[in-house]
């Protein structure tokens, strides 16, 4: 593997050198700043703008851009009235939000320090900082680890960790700023968040103390929906919910999805993307993978397999006939669970399984039974493939 790219960015004021480090995987490149541990720019091929709104200059991140992209820590937010308690003492910060509370942890803030790097490859980058004891009245030596990698799918993930030999504070948060479509605005960008509470907020932007339900307020965004400039001012902390969010699996061999369907954002799996249509449904929320199999049709296979390197071992598919037959033709289903409802719908039915036909039974693909049991008025039968 070739290593990332890396290149002088500047001088801070103080008189610290600053790199720049360049990632890419497939069509996705980012750029990384050591001052902040910044994400300064992010590249997708075929797409003529910057994904995150960034800058070449590094003054402009040592002024009024000083948190476009930067990660903030140790605490991000504000503390109001410029305290807040810790193991039963009360620690005071800067005010440097109009002289009462603290935004950002004022100076003491990572994103105003200079990160080294500690590893990196072309895909990855590993930075580090030490916090002491004390630095901006926060308690603790702090060891704060921040990993960016790009990953197959056009995919970006940031691990951010840290260590502490004391009591202390810490809720670190990237501050990018997107701009999917290109235009001036946000409008008709698509939010999910998975969080079913939110912090409820004051005049000056702090939190109340209140965790209130998202459910029937326009800060609901567990479906994902379009946001505009009319709507609800966003500078919340969103509780996010418990566990691992399933994620949703589109199998369309002719990328036809429509942009506003219901159950975007997802994944979707094509034999091969249109670069417009493929644009057009990522600003939508979704992930498109090109998966060319025989026939025009997604290669199956390749596409469990790459499930199965994000962590994915359990797949649960909702299909009509023709991707169920495939998907036994090619003997991928591990159990079959079917419902019998006690109706009688006549010959014109759709059936299960796409399928050629039969010259003989002995061509069929069999079952036994593994489980039986009564759901209300149906039958619910899980089915194993027999070897």
């Amino acid at each position: 593997m070739s290593d990332a790219i890396l290149t002088p960015f500047g001088t801070t004021a103080t008189g610290v050198d600053v790199a720049k480090v360049t990632l890419r995987c497939e069509g996705l490149s980012a750029a990384i700043l050591t001052k902040g541990a910044t994400l300064q720019s992010v590249r997708l091929d075929g797409v003529d703008h910057d994904l995150t709104l960034g800058s070449d200059r590094l003054a402009d991140y040592e002024g009024k851009m000083r948190h476009h992209g930067s990660l903030v820590a140790p605490v991000v937010n504000r503390f109001k009235g410029a305290k807040a308690p810790i193991g039963g003492k009360m620690y005071t910060f800067e005010a440097n939000q109009d002289g009462t509370h603290t935004l950002h942890c004022g100076a003491a803030g990572t994103q105003h320090k200079v990160w080294a790097v500690a590893a990196s490859d072309e895909t990855s980058v590993t930075l580090t900082l030490d916090l002491p004891d004390g630095e901006g009245n926060m308690p603790g030596n702090r060891h704060v680890t921040a990993r960016f990698s790009l990953h197959p799918g056009n995919r970006l993930r940031l691990e951010v960790t840290a260590t502490t030999d004391a009591l202390t504070l810490f809720n670190a948060a990237n501050h990018s700023y997107w701009n999917l479509d290109g235009t001036a605005t946000w409008d008709g960008h698509s939010l999910q968040i998975a969080a079913a509470t939110y912090l409820p907020i004051d005049e000056d932007f702090c939190a109340t103390g209140e965790i209130a339900e998202v459910a029937g307020t326009a800060m609901d965004f567990r479906r994902g929906r379009k946001v505009t400039r009319a709507d609800t001012v966003l500078d919340n902390n969103f509780c996010l919910s418990g566990g691992r969010q399933p994620l949703r699996v589109i199998v369309d061999s002719g990328l036809r999805t429509p942009l506003d369907a219901a159950i975007l954002p997802a994944l979707i799996a094509c034999h091969h993307a249109d670069p417009a249509t493929r644009v057009a449904l990522e600003q939508a929320g979704a992930e498109v993978l090109e998966l060319p199999g025989t026939d025009r049709r997604v290669d199956l296979p390749a596409l469990l397999t790459l499930l199965s390197q994000r962590g994915i071992n359990e797949l649960h598919v909702e299909a009509g006939a023709g991707l169920n037959g495939a998907l036994l033709a090619a003997w991928l289903v591990d159990e079959w669970v079917a419902y019998v409802a006690p109706m009688a719908v006549g010959d014109s039915a759709r059936g299960l399984f796409g399928h050629p036909p039969l010259m003989t039974l002995a061509e069929a693909a069999r079952f036994r039974l593994g489980d039986v049991r009564v759901i209300g008025s149906d039958l619910r039968l899980t089915l194993l493939p027999q070897a």
